[in-house]
């Protein structure tokens, strides 16, 4: 079943239902979701962009922040985070990425689209609803540190899994 199918059919109960529990049970599961992702947000807004220059000092803040995250709650904002570089990879996105003069490198398209989850929810937002405000020659590829700095830092251990989502080169389509 598709995601859509599935949201048409959790619509279609949920506008059928008068049970009080199963609409309460929704609702603090909708709640849930949204403080978790405006924590994630916070780990990334939490960049020191005074320390510009210096990628370290830049991510330090966020690594110590999503550091202190339950190690499952880590685990998921790493899925959140290849998420969010994976919903930014595309032909649309790429080619809005560099100059006209310039050619297309899988891996400077993926920290591109590091910066642009670098700089935060609203800009974030800004690109993936309009590909041409996808900034040009801007990198920032030391963020794809920030979930395994803060995994190790809270255990000691490297990462034990991959991401849900693919986000690496190859780029799809290029």
């Amino acid at each position: 079943m598709s995601t859509a199918d599935r949201k048409l059919r959790l619509t279609k109960i949920l506008l059928e239902t008068d049970d009080e529990a199963t609409l309460q049970a929704v609702e603090h599961t909708l709640a849930e979701q949204h403080e978790r992702l405006a924590r994630y947000w916070d780990v990334i807004h939490a960049l020191d962009w005074s320390k510009e220059g210096d990628d370290a000092a830049v991510l330090a803040p966020a690594i110590a922040q999503l550091s202190q995250f339950p190690e499952v709650d880590i685990l998921d904002f790493y899925d959140w985070f290849a998420r969010q570089l994976y919903q930014l990879d595309g032909r649309d996105y790429a080619e809005a990425s560099v100059a006209e003069d310039e050619s297309l490198s899988s891996d400077l398209f993926l920290y591109a689209r590091c910066a642009v989850l670098a700089n935060g929810r609203t800009f974030y937002e800004r690109v993936r609803a309009n590909p041409t405000l996808f900034p040009k020659d801007l990198y920032f590829d030391a963020l794809l540190r920030l979930p395994e700095a803060a995994y190790e830092q809270r255990t000691g251990q490297q990462l034990p899994r991959a991401p849900k989502y693919i986000y690496s080169p190859p780029t799809q389509d290029l």
